[in-house]
């Protein structure tokens, strides 16, 4: 029996993944890395209200729907988010390599994306279990998840060693923005137990929470996603010469 205590859990993730986008689109600039960002979040919000959904729905066809919602959501989420990492790190810029392993994940991205909606082999049938249900992963879908984890790890451990040559304010927000990010890179991907027939409190949905709250905080007290992150290279004597321009414009404004 499905709970309705049980399944609010990711709807209030979701409402929570939706503020942050507003903010994000009122206070920061509109550049590729805050796009590629707001697309990730946007992927996370199709996550968590089509396992609301999948929650509370009854009969199985509905079940079946709502997860190829999810699909949906989940298929491009850990390539959107590696892409807005190498850009927002700065690292695509003279990069063939990284410029090649984002190209490819959108390819696969996609593949993957129409394969969860037509394909038995993807997904098929549904896993009843205490909290909730879940179609049972086939085939291609343990395909999925090798390719969902290198780009998800991909991006976490690109992040914390840029993050380790930083120094000052940059490896502060850097260090909240690692720290968001492994809260919801190392428990997310539990959600996927069910497909596997392992039941799972939905507790992991609520990770969401403090992963927004690290943002929100690195972004209004260390500028995360700002004019400096995409305008100069992250490094401590960039951001003096960043500060020192947006001081002489003040000053030539007076």
């Amino acid at each position: 029996m499905i709970l309705v205590n049980y399944s609010i859990l990711p709807l209030i993730g979701c409402i929570a993944v939706l503020l942050f986008i507003f903010f994000v689109l009122v206070y920061r600039p509109k550049n590729l890395a805050n796009l590629l960002f707001v697309m990730f979040c946007l992927t996370v919000v199709i996550w968590l209200f089509g396992t609301y959904k999948m929650f509370i729905v009854i009969n199985d066809g509905q079940i079946i729907f709502w997860d190829h919602f999810v699909y949906v959501g989940v298929t491009l989420m850990s390539v959107f988010l590696y892409h807005f990492g190498v850009v927002y790190l700065r690292l695509i810029e003279k990069s063939q390599i990284q410029k090649m392993i984002v190209g490819i994940g959108y390819i696969l991205g996609l593949l993957f994306l129409i394969l969860s909606q037509t394909s038995s082999l993807f997904v098929n049938a549904v896993f009843h279990y205490r909290w909730g249900a879940h179609t049972i992963a086939g085939p291609l879908h343990h395909i999925f998840l090798i390719f969902f984890l290198f780009y998800f790890f991909g991006f976490l451990i690109q992040l914390i060693k840029f993050c380790r040559q930083c120094s000052g304010v940059v490896k502060t927000q850097l260090c909240y923005v690692s720290a968001g990010f492994v809260f919801f890179l190392v428990l997310g991907p539990l959600a996927f137990l069910p497909a596997y027939k392992i039941s799972t409190f939905p507790i992991v949905f609520i990770v969401v929470i403090p992963f927004i709250l690290l943002l929100f905080h690195a972004m209004f007290k260390y500028e995360f996603l700002s004019d400096f992150d995409e305008l100069v290279i992250m490094r401590e004597k960039d951001m003096m010469k960043w500060c020192s321009k947006k001081t002489s414009a003040l000053k030539n404004k007076i």
